[in-house]
């Protein structure tokens, strides 16, 4: 159980990665500034606010023990620069 735990987690995040970078997940369009809820790397809901989305995701996983909410936000690289 524990182990499908973990690869659930896997495919959201990778999900939510490619959302972020893509704005798409299998064929499916987001907007920036959309909140995308994710089980297993499959979107149960998306919705322009926190709290719809959180919403709509509670009627499928009311226990809350799987799955993430993301932003849908253009990535920020982060730049290290060393000592000049």
């Amino acid at each position: 159980m524990e182990a499908t735990r973990g690869r659930e987690r896997e495919l959201d995040e990778q999900a939510a990665d490619h959302i972020g970078r893509h704005f798409e997940w299998r064929g499916r369009q987001f907007r920036a500034g959309d909140f995308v809820a994710l089980l297993g790397g499959e979107v149960v809901a998306a919705a322009r606010t926190f709290d719809e989305a959180e919403r709509a995701f509670l009627r499928v996983e009311p226990a809350r023990r799987r799955g993430l909410i993301c932003r849908v936000e253009t990535p920020v690289p982060d730049v290290i620069r060393g000592p000049r």
